[in-house]
């Protein structure tokens, strides 16, 4: 079956290589999102030595609060460039 054999040497469905951008883009993603990870587990580490636990869920509302406002703020500005 050539075709599964294109597909394993490939791992794309339609038998293409990603390009270079598409790489990076996926490499960029997904070191982003575990720095992300590896900073929450600081800031929440530092704040839980320095102010207890409920200090740690004072600073997570506190960064949902501004992620809420961020998105509710890109939304609208989203919604109003495509009514133009």
């Amino acid at each position: 079956m050539p075709g599964r054999a294109k597909y394993r040497e490939t791992c794309s469905p339609r038998g293409h290589t990603p390009s270079p951008a598409a790489t990076a883009g996926s490499s960029s993603y997904t070191s982003m999102f575990n720095l992300a990870i590896a900073l929450g587990a600081l800031v929440g580490g530092i704040v839980a030595d320095r102010a207890a636990i409920p200090g740690v869920l004072w600073v997570g509302g506190g960064v949902v609060a501004l992620t809420t406002l961020a998105v509710a703020t890109a939304w609208r500005a989203g919604r109003a460039g495509a009514g133009r």
